[in-house]
């Protein structure tokens, strides 16, 4: 639990000199997740290193019982043919069980130990996970949020309805003039031919009318 605490302390003071300095909030957490990802593996090595200790210390318990039951059948086998040599071999099992229980007590220290780091690492992976995935959701978030604000930066622009409108009465301005501009006149001389044919047209209109009258009044 200490070196969580450490870790803990660690990513908070790391964070806390970051804010100071920057504001971008994905490299502070990208920052803090690779120091915990550094942490997290240590903490590994150390574990896969403590395992490894463990069994050799089981492989020297195991040597030293054997020895332990060698020296034991050895001093009942020369006990009556030779008490000094079979006090030496009791002696030497003494030993190997003085050994034994040293080991026994290292043994259990290491398990305490073993058991202490893998709950440190599996608390360590969760609380990484729980960053990781908070970063990512933060970071959809940002991307959602910023292009929204571009949106309405670039779309729902008030300085957009005034270029639309001062645009409009361009093309208002121009219609009207576009209406009022005089038509080019045409040939002098064409203009004159069709203005005689229409007034020779008016008077044939008009003599064939008075000669319908005069007939009326005739018949009448």
């Amino acid at each position: 639990m200490k070196m969580l605490k450490r870790l803990t302390t660690t990513l908070s003071a790391s964070v806390s000199q970051a804010v100071d300095s920057i504001e971008n909030h994905d490299a502070i957490i990208d920052a803090a997740l690779k120091q915990a990802r550094e942490e997290l593996a240590k903490t590994q090595s150390r574990l896969s290193t403590l395992r490894r200790r463990d069994m050799q210390l089981k492989q020297q318990q195991t040597s030293l019982a054997a020895q332990y039951q060698a020296w034991g059948e050895r001093a009942k086998r020369i006990a009556e043919s030779d008490e000094s040599q079979a006090l030496q071999c009791l002696s030497r099992r003494q030993h190997c069980q003085q050994q034994i229980d040293q080991l026994a007590t290292a043994m259990a220290e290491n398990k305490q130990l073993d058991s202490e780091l893998n709950d440190n690492i599996v608390q360590m992976q969760q609380r990484i996970h729980e960053i990781s995935q908070q970063q990512q959701r933060l970071r959809a978030q940002q991307s959602v949020a910023e292009i929204n604000e571009s949106y309405y930066q670039h779309v729902e622009n008030e300085d957009l309805d005034k270029v639309f409108e001062r645009w409009e009465t361009t093309v208002l301005k121009k219609s009207y003039h576009t209406e009022h501009v005089k038509k080019p006149q045409g040939d002098p001389l064409e203009a004159q031919f069709k203005q005689q044919e229409h007034d020779a047209a008016l008077k044939a209109e008009l003599a064939a009318l008075l000669q319908t009258e005069v007939h009326d009044e005739q018949s009448s």
